[in-house]
């Protein structure tokens, strides 16, 4: 039976008030701390007034962070209402709105960067409202702005002991469109790296880099990782590590 898009949309938010109202927000990962300090380092030091969105933005996890760029203008969105609250308490100074990644309520070509962190855009059901988020981020940017989202690695369940938490695999992905049902009952996207490359290749952004979770840590193949990160931008631009033509 196929899942119903508003009931995993009301499971998914449940889910998350719950889970953000309980917890401390968490510091940032290493993967985007590296990201951050990347690209947008030079803006904090030139003091630049760019505009920056965190999309998903739970409890400001990662809003907190984008507040310390000088000068900077702050957009929080998430379709959770009580962490939004919190992430509004926690950052006064940054504008919080309410709403859903597949439709932004920011204009367009408005953002120089733009994050969707923790995986926010694999809890969009089905496949196309998710690559309606993916048309939505390209839409807010400016050219030339940079957009960062995460994203379940399928293969990191081929390759570690994870395979063992789900059930019925393969069946139920194929089933879905590349959407898994977690033991938590969150019906998430799995997305293979090459053709996540391809889908953003598809709504017009061009991958600059794609991060694993511990970039400059110890090595290991990205088949590994249980999730990655895409860093895209709006316009042509050379793959970071490409060799120069």
């Amino acid at each position: 039976m196929q899942a119903q898009p508003n009931q995993v949309l009301e499971n998914n938010i449940r889910y998350f008030e719950t889970r953000w109202n309980n917890l401390e927000p968490r510091q940032i990962f290493r993967a985007e701390a590296y990201i951050l300090q990347k690209y947008l380092g030079h803006a904090h030091s030139a003091r630049l007034h760019l505009t920056l969105a965190d999309l998903g933005c739970g409890a400001g996890r990662i809003t907190k962070h984008l507040h310390l760029l000088e000068g900077a203008t702050v957009i929080g969105m998430d379709i959770a209402i009580e962490p939004l609250w919190r992430a509004r308490s926690e950052n006064p100074s940054a504008l919080f709105v309410r709403g859903s990644l597949a439709e932004l309520p920011i204009a367009t070509g408005a953002v120089d960067f733009c994050i969707c962190a923790f995986n926010g855009l694999d809890y969009i059901y089905p496949a196309a409202l998710r690559r309606q988020a993916l048309v939505e981020m390209r839409r807010v940017l400016k050219p030339g702005g940079i957009v960062v989202f995460s994203s379940h690695n399928l293969w990191a369940y081929f390759t570690t002991f994870r395979i063992l938490r789900l059930r019925s695999l393969w069946s139920y992905y194929t089933r879905r469109n590349g959407y898994l049902m977690e033991p938590n009952g969150l019906i998430t996207y799995h997305a293979r790296r090459h053709g996540l490359l391809r889908e953003v290749a598809a709504v017009g952004l061009q991958v600059l880099e794609v991060v694993n979770s511990d970039p400059g840590g110890w090595w290991r193949p990205w088949v590994f990782d249980p999730w990655l990160y895409y860093v895209c931008r709006l316009g042509s631009a050379a793959v970071i590590g490409a060799p120069a033509s």
